[in-house]
């Protein structure tokens, strides 16, 4: 019987980089970087050599190699074969039952890795919306990591140079642009009244986008990440076969030895997260209202949720909404009391059904959003 396939889902800045990084030291194990980065449809021999953790202020641990190096018998005349810069941010968002168009990109890293005898470890920060059409064609343990929102968009928030957005700022108004009109992403981006993107490529895409957001105020900054956030997490942690939260593996050494003890019974793999430490940003002087943010996009989230898939569908996300509204409210209790109460130590709610709300307004009550 051979054995899963590791399959790490998260966003920007979460802390996704170095749960891969601890894979990767594994010799046991083939461990690709971002699969879906947008960098894969043009990347070359030399710009993956010269793309390191030491050449931007990145804030990731100590790498062996180049970030992208497992990719380099891969590519092609244009790139690394089979990529289609799609699979960055526009197939963002894609339902448990739709094509996955990434399949054949995906199967062609997995048998690279196969024939080197190799187990395949990914290393995602563009899958979240997709988790649940990646687990129906592609066995193996996926995994999702989350961090508190706050930090890490204030992660994302630090890279900006002269009051211009960041990268990592614009790649949730990005998702959302790009999603389709009818869906609930789309609606969402209606809502925030974010442009339509001219062109048909990433690059073009995004350059459209800087070029509408010169510069980006920070309450539009933050519904658009917490916006993605929860759209992402009510559907990834139902698919979710190990779910880890970020702070508590920051903080926590017996939560680490627990982490490590799970991937070793499900994928006979042990990775080392002893020396997780990531670095926390002040929150005494935030610029935005954060809990208003919080209730005033939590209920438009789950208003076109139910209106998209009906009560009867949405009664079978409302324990994975549950749990990320948990994480939300956990922002301002600080690591003494977020030891206690975290969402995600009681991950078993992610799968939870329940009945007998009484309507969108029982289940609104039953979310703790009135």
């Amino acid at each position: 019987m051979s054995r899963p396939n590791v399959y790490l889902h998260g966003g920007w800045r979460c802390g996704s980089t170095y749960v891969w990084s601890r894979f990767r030291t594994l010799s046991e194990t083939l461990s690709y970087y971002e699969p879906f980065s947008e960098q894969l449809a043009s990347c070359t021999t030399e710009s993956i050599l010269k793309n390191t953790e030491q050449t931007w202020e990145s804030r990731h641990p100590e790498l062996a190699a180049p970030y992208f190096s497992e990719y380099l018998p891969l590519i092609g005349s244009g790139g690394v074969c089979f990529y289609d810069d799609r699979f960055a941010t526009q197939r963002y968002f894609i339902a448990a039952h739709q094509k996955l168009l990434e399949e054949d990109y995906l199967g062609l890293l997995l048998e690279f890795a196969r024939n080197e005898n190799k187990r395949a470890v990914f290393g995602f920060s563009r899958s979240l919306g997709r988790v649940g059409a990646m687990k129906r064609v592609l066995d193996g343990c996926h995994v999702v990591l989350v961090r508190d929102p706050v930090q890490q968009w204030l992660s994302s928030r630090s890279y900006r140079e002269q009051n211009q957005p960041s990268y990592f700022e614009l790649q949730p108004l990005m998702i959302l642009a790009l999603a389709r009109p009818g869906s609930p992403a789309g609606a969402i981006a209606r809502w925030l009244r974010l442009p339509t993107l001219a062109g048909d490529s990433y690059r073009h895409q995004y350059r459209s986008l800087r070029r509408h957001f010169k510069t980006l105020d920070d309450e539009l900054s933050y519904r658009a990440f917490i916006a993605v956030y929860l759209l992402s997490y009510m559907h990834a942690l139902l698919h979710a076969d190990l779910v880890i939260d970020m702070d508590l593996l920051s903080r926590s050494p017996s939560y680490r030895q627990s982490i490590s003890s799970a991937f070793q019974e499900r994928v006979e793999l042990v990775p080392d997260f002893s020396d997780c430490s990531l670095p926390l940003h002040a929150t005494d002087a935030l610029p935005i209202d954060i809990d208003r943010i919080h209730d005033e996009v939590a209920e438009r989230v789950l208003k076109q949720e139910i209106g998209y898939r009906g009560e009867l569908a949405s009664a079978s996300i409302a324990g994975s909404f549950s749990v990320v509204m948990n994480k939300l409210r956990a922002v301002h209790r600080g690591p003494a009391n977020a030891n206690k109460h975290s969402a995600l130590q009681s991950i078993s709610l992610a799968r939870a059904s329940p009945r007998g709300f009484g309507g969108a307004g029982g289940l609104r009550r039953w979310l703790g959003l009135g």
